[in-house]
Parts: C-alpha cells; sequence; structure tokens
C-alpha cells in the first residue's frame, strides 16, 4: 500500500513539473520572439532541464492520475513594428510593447515562484523518505524500491534547480529588453515629435497665408507647443507671413546664370555666322548637370523656360498669313499632306530597317518628330522676295500652312498612346479630336467676336492712362488658350498657336504690343533653347557623333527627296523645288518638344531619344547651311534704328516701312503690268489678278 502511494504520488509530481516545464518553456519563447529586436542579443533558446528525467515506461509513474494545475495567464502576442524608420511606429505601439514586456516579466516571475516552491516540496518529500526509512523495516525488494524513487525524486530536484536558474537568466534579459525598449520609446517619441513639426512646417508652407494671422503676423492655433518648438516654426512663421513679400534668391541666380550664357554664346555664335540658337544650347550645355552642373533648379527654370515655347508658338501663330479656301488652295492642300504622309512612311521604314527603331510604331512617332520643320525662315524668304502668289509661292505657303496646323494637333498625339489599350487608345484619339475641336472653334470665334473689340477697347484705354493695357491683355489670352488646351488634354504649343491666329489680321490696332511680345519671344526662347542644351551630355555626343551625323544626313536625304518629288508632281521646276526641300529639310524646336512629350509617353527608347536630341542640336547649329535667311527678317526690323541702317533718308523710310505698304506696292506694280514675275524673273500664268488678291485679303481681314 505504501508504495502504490509512492508511486502515485511521484507520478503526479513528475506530471506537474513536465507541465509546468512545457508551459514555462513555450510561453516564454513567444514572449522573447515578440520582443525580439534587432539591436538586441538573441536570448537563449531553451531553458529546459538538459538532462530527461529518468522515467519508465513500466514504472509505477505510469499510473494513471490527473493533477489539475492553474495555468499563469498569458498574453496575447502583439505584433511588434519596426522602431529603426521614423514613420514605421506611434506612440500606441510603443505603450503596447512595453506592457508586453511587463505582462512576460510578471508571468516568468509567477512561474519561477511556483518553480521554487515544487523544489522546496521535492526536497521535504525526500527528508521525510529518509527520516521513515530509519524507524520502518522494508524486505530487500521495497528497499530497492524506495532507492529508486529517492534518486528520481533528486533527479527532480535537481531539474528544478536548473529550471529555475534558467528562468532567472531569462528574467534578466526580459528587464534587459524592457530598458531597451524604454530607450527605444523615446528615442521613437522624439522622431514622432520631430516628424510632427515637418509635417507642421509642410502645412505652413502649403497654406501658410492661411495658419499665419494678417494683422499679428503670428501662427494660429498654436496652443500646447513649448518654446523650443515655437522658435523652430519661426523661421515658417516668416515665409508664410502674407504681410510681407519673399524672393527666393538661389532661383533668381539660377535664371540670371542661364540668361548670362545664353547671352554670351549667342553672341560668339552671331559672330562667327551661326544661328543664336546654337549659342543658347551650348551655353546651357555648359552649365549644365552634364557638364559644369552649375544649374541645380531644373524644374523652376525648365518651367520659366516654358514660356519660351509659349510665345513662339503664338508668335509664329499671329504671323501667319492664310489664304481662301480656292480650288488651287485646296489642290496645294492636297500636295501638303501628302508630303507629311511619305515623309512619316519614308522616316519609319528607314528607321526600322537600319535599326533605329524595334517597331513601326515607334518608327511612325520618329517620322513625326521628323516632320517638326522650322517654317518661319522659308516663309520669310518667300514674303521677303515678294513671290507669294507665284506658284512656287503657293505651293510652298500652302505646304507651310498645312504642316504648321497639322503639327499642331500632332502636339497632343503622344498621349493618346500612354494608355497601351488599343481600345483605350480610341478614346483617346476622339477625345483628343474633340478638344481639338472645341481650342480652334474658340479660336474663331476670338477671331470673329473678342479680339477686335478687346484690342479696340484696350487701346482706347492705354491713350487715356498711358498703360501697357495691351500688352498684358494680348498676354493674357495668350496663356489662357495654353493653359486651357492643356487642360483638356492638348499641348500648350498648340493652345499658344491657335491663340495666335485669333490675332490674325487684326493687329494693327496692338503693333507695339506685339513687338513686346516678340522681345519677350526673344528672351524666353533663349531660356528655353538653354535648357535644351541643359539636357545634351558632350561625352555621349563625341561617343555617337557617328550615329548622330548619319541620323542628320538619312533626315536630311528623306525630307529632301519627298519634298522634291511632291513640289514636282504640281509641275515646279526642279531647281525651285529643290530649294523649297533644302529649306524644309530641317528640324526644328517643335520636334523636340514634341520628342520630349513622346520620351515620357515611353512611346520612343531612351537611345533613340537621345540621338534625336543630339540630331536636333546639329540641325540648329547648321540651320544658316539649310538657309541663309535663318535670321528672320521681322526680328530684325526690332532692333535696327533709322541712324544704323544704311542709305539716305528716304531709303531708310522705305526699309522701315511696314509690311502693309509693302504689299500696296507690289499690288500696284502688279496691276500694271498684267502678270507676276517670280523671283527668277519668270512669268508665272497661274498667278490671280491683284484686283482679286486685294479683293480677298480684305474680305478675310474683315
Amino acid at each position: 500500500m505504501t508504495r502504490v502511494r509512492s508511486g502515485g504520488a511521484l507520478a503526479s509530481l513528475t506530471r506537474l513539473v513536465l507541465l509546468l516545464l512545457a508551459c514555462t518553456h513555450a510561453h516564454v519563447a513567444a514572449q522573447i520572439d515578440v520582443l525580439s529586436d534587432p539591436e538586441i542579443p538573441a536570448l537563449p533558446s531553451s531553458v529546459a532541464p538538459t538532462e530527461p528525467l529518468n522515467t519508465e515506461p513500466n514504472s509505477p509513474t505510469s499510473e494513471t492520475f490527473t493533477v489539475e494545475a492553474k495555468p499563469a495567464p498569458s498574453a496575447e502576442p502583439l505584433q511588434r513594428s519596426s522602431l529603426d524608420s521614423s514613420t514605421a511606429g506611434s506612440q500606441d505601439d510603443v505603450a503596447a510593447v512595453v506592457t508586453a514586456a511587463d505582462v512576460s516579466i510578471d508571468q516568468v516571475e509567477d512561474h519561477l515562484h511556483i518553480v521554487q516552491q515544487l523544489e522546496l516540496s521535492v526536497g521535504k518529500s525526500l527528508q521525510d523518505m529518509e527520516a521513515g526509512d530509519q524507524f520502518a523495516r522494508y524486505t530487500q525488494a521495497q528497499i530497492r524500491e524506495r532507492q529508486r524513487l529517492r534518486e528520481e525524486l533528486q533527479a527532480v530536484r535537481n531539474n528544478l534547480k536548473r529550471l529555475a536558474l534558467g528562468l532567472n537568466g531569462t528574467l534578466l534579459e526580459l528587464e534587459h529588453v524592457e530598458q531597451e525598449e524604454v530607450l527605444q520609446s523615446q528615442k521613437l517619441k522624439e522622431v514622432l515629435a520631430h516628424q510632427e513639426e515637418e509635417e507642421r512646417e509642410q502645412k505652413l508652407e502649403k497654406d501658410g497665408i492661411k495658419e499665419v494671422d494678417y494683422e499679428t503676423g503670428h501662427l494660429k492655433n498654436t496652443t500646447g507647443l513649448n518654446a523650443e518648438q515655437l522658435k523652430k516654426l519661426e523661421a515658417v512663421e516668416k515665409k508664410a507671413d502674407p504681410a510681407v513679400l519673399h524672393y527666393d534668391m538661389e532661383l533668381l541666380a539660377q535664371v540670371a546664370v542661364l540668361l548670362g550664357v545664353s547671352a554670351v554664346g549667342g553672341i560668339i555664335a552671331t559672330y562667327f555666322n551661326i544661328p543664336p540658337h546654337a549659342g543658347y544650347v551650348l551655353g546651357g550645355a555648359l552649365v549644365g548637370p552634364s557638364c559644369l552642373g552649375v544649374v541645380r533648379l531644373y524644374k523652376e527654370v525648365e518651367t520659366i523656360s516654358l514660356f519660351g515655347s509659349v510665345f513662339l508658338l503664338f508668335g509664329h501663330g499671329a504671323a501667319y498669313a492664310p489664304q481662301q479656301p480656292e480650288d488651287v488652295f485646296r489642290k496645294y492642300f492636297a500636295g501638303g499632306v501628302a508630303y507629311i504622309l511619305s515623309t512619316v512612311l519614308l522616316v519609319a521604314g528607314v528607321a526600322v530597317y537600319i535599326g533605329w527603331t524595334k517597331s513601326f510604331i515607334e518608327g511612325l512617332i520618329i517620322g513625326l518628330g521628323v516632320c517638326f520643320s522650322t517654317t518661319a525662315p522659308l516663309y520669310e524668304h518667300i514674303r521677303e522676295k515678294r513671290i507669294q502668289d507665284s506658284s512656287f509661292g503657293r505651293t510652298v505657303t500652302s505646304i507651310i500652312a498645312i504642316q504648321d496646323v497639322l503639327m499642331s494637333f500632332a502636339l497632343g498625339t503622344p498621349e493618346w498612346f500612354s494608355v497601351r489599350s488599343v481600345g483605350w487608345i480610341g478614346v483617346a484619339m476622339l477625345r483628343t479630336i474633340v478638344a481639338y475641336a472645341v481650342v480652334v472653334g474658340m479660336t474663331a470665334c476670338l477671331h470673329q467676336y473678342v479680339v477686335p473689340r478687346l484690342l479696340r477697347f484696350l487701346t482706347a484705354m492705354e491713350e487715356v492712362h498711358n498703360a501697357p493695357l495691351v500688352l498684358l491683355g494680348v498676354v493674357s489670352v495668350c496663356l489662357f488658350m495654353a493653359l486651357f488646351s492643356e487642360m483638356i488634354g492638348l499641348s500648350l504649343e498648340c493652345g499658344a498657336f491657335l491663340a495666335g491666329l485669333a490675332f490674325v489680321h487684326v493687329s494693327g490696332n496692338a503693333k507695339a504690343a506685339f513687338v513686346s511680345i516678340r522681345v519677350m519671344e526673344n528672351l524666353f526662347g533663349s531660356m528655353f533653347f538653354a535648357c535644351v542644351g541643359m539636357i545634351l551630355h558632350p561625352m555621349f555626343m563625341i561617343r555617337n557623333a557617328g550615329e548622330i551625323l548619319s541620323m542628320v544626313m538619312l533626315i536630311v536625304a528623306i525630307k529632301t527627296v519627298s519634298m522634291t518629288g511632291v513640289m514636282t508632281f504640281f509641275r515646279i521646276s526642279p531647281r525651285k523645288a529643290l530649294m523649297a526641300a533644302v529649306g524644309l529639310c530641317q528640324i526644328g524646336e517643335l520636334a523636340l518638344i514634341f520628342m520630349i512629350k513622346a520620351h515620357a509617353s515611353k512611346l520612343v527608347s531612351r537611345r533613340t531619344y537621345l540621338l534625336f536630341v543630339a540630331a536636333i542640336s546639329v540641325f540648329l547649329a547648321c540651320s544658316s547651311f539649310f538657309n541663309r535667311r535663318i535670321v528672320l527678317a521681322r526680328r530684325k526690323s526690332i532692333y535696327r534704328l533709322p541712324s544704323s541702317m544704311p542709305g539716305k533718308p528716304m531709303e531708310r523710310h522705305r526699309n522701315s516701312s511696314d509690311l502693309q505698304d509693302l504689299r500696296i506696292e507690289t499690288r500696284q506694280h502688279a496691276s500694271s503690268s498684267g502678270a507676276y514675275m517670280d523671283s527668277e524673273g519668270e512669268e508665272d500664268s497661274f498667278s490671280p489678278t491683284s484686283r482679286m488678291r486685294r479683293q480677298s485679303s480684305k474680305g478675310f481681314g474683315h
């Protein structure tokens, strides 16, 4: 009976110890996993006893006996967020982690207390067994059994001691973890406070006028901020003060540097009889990030330079001379369309064949970019030679007109293919066509109803108050149309060009304003071309000089063949056709704008884009070789003083007369001769009489 009682007690005690070992080890390991941090050394992986309990399967300890032990309360595992980043945690997360560490320490202490109580109980049982052996007599079998039980209890006691030592070590580690968590929580609080200050500063910079009281000049809703936080916000408060003028001196310095190098580059280029655009581009490349790296505020400077492209297109549209839709013009309209289509298809085919592009779609994009020629020099050459009424002049003028109108529409086409889906491409095309129709309708309304009345009103007010109201009104219409066209899915340049068309033949009351706009066009245009130079890399151009020059020569050959073929079809002499083809074989600045949009929409590869930009810079530098009239006559007349013009006073007066007087003299000369002689002295039988031309031009102007 004593044997059974002792065996049952030993079995229950062993089960209890095993339960405590498993529960304590699992719970402590779970808590350590929750509290683990990369910066804290790894804790011991186990606190279980290294020696197993000497229990045999057939021993009396295997008897069924259930002992219910009250498990210690366990905390739910908390997913800890990283504390290494300033934006990865919050105050609540830190408090939860610290609370979890406290709970784990309490639980380990409870388990350690239970283990110590068990150790004392086992020790007392051993003492009772030794005391009982002194007074009782047992058989040899009973003595061996009691000896075995005594050894097992001693082993349990030793395991309990090891468990207590492991729990003590775990307790020390958890206390260390708790200290680290407290330090991390303090650091995180500082990081969160700094982040809150940065967010407040950003909010003040964004909505500074709303956050600063106008009368006091101090921030609103500053309650709860300490003196240090208020001191840090003083600089932001000064920047957001609505009653003070604010300047960005660094941006002003960057603009001054860019204008300075543009001026120097333009002067040097003009001295060597090179177009000033090439000097602007080289100046921008010199101070750009790929060379000296003087200009650093790229976004701000390039945004300001957008005024150059806007005013450039506006001036080009305002100088446009449309014709009545006569049968001859309709015939030449087909010629212009044929020239553009043939150029696009030839360039696309050649680009795919020689490996410029990987797909025919990319080749078509390159072909569209090639069609953006600098048409203004050739048009000025035709007007200066007074051959716009000849068959040669009408053909070239019609092709120029069609190219300008279609290319203004093509500036918005890169956005079509950015969606990368056939269905959405159709939707984008339809949206662009509708938007273009809306802008064209607005242009017609402005030209017919708004602009004439607006100019008359502003001219009358300007005479009274002596203020540049006409200039401000014209610039406002230009910028409004540009921004509106950009907003509805076209481009700034398209809106600016159509805004210039709204002022065609109604600019007589705004002559001084248009002269000022041309000055602004030259000023901001130099910045624009300097920004173009900033995106060039001199070493890239040197390494790929052969490929760039081959691209230039192929483009010249393709455009020359296409233009010559179209003009020859309309029975223009080959020599004149070749002269017009050479004048239109170059690529203008609009091609750069188009290619920038195409590259942003990922329609062309990076290398193709860089090669094409380099080729455009070569065309700008070599444009004087394609057309000796590259410097526009209208731009020359802006800065030419009467005292600096050669000849007699009467000759200077005649040279400085406006274009309307020249047209009157031309018409009088044509009416007296009955036929028009072109620049080569040949009679043009296709030219209409001067009376019909005068009536048609008057009808369009009014």
